[in-house]
């Protein structure tokens, strides 16, 4: 691929979409039955970003439903051969 002078390297991609695609929009409605999950979390999406809140008055138990909530996305994106950029993932 080429922008202006500046030349990319080619690479062979075997699934997804590529940042700024056209076809990003169709995986808005690919995800959007990632909120069928069972979390405690209540989950939010954009485009193909998605967010998962919490609220509750114990941080601790607030802590411990994160990290069991992590493990659900993560299998869903799995099984619809998708993956998490965990380098984007706070």
């Amino acid at each position: 691929m080429k922008i202006g002078n500046t030349v990319g390297a080619e690479e062979y991609i075997r699934c997804g979409v590529p940042q700024g695609s056209v076809l990003g929009s169709i995986v808005f409605f690919f995800i959007n039955d990632i909120h069928h999950c069972k979390l405690f979390g209540k989950i939010t999406l954009f485009a193909d970003d998605a967010c998962l809140s919490y609220e509750g008055d114990n941080l601790d138990q607030i802590h411990v439903q994160m990290n069991q909530d992590i493990v659900v996305p993560e299998k869903w994106f799995c099984s619809n051969l998708l993956a998490m950029n965990l380098n984007k993932t706070e």
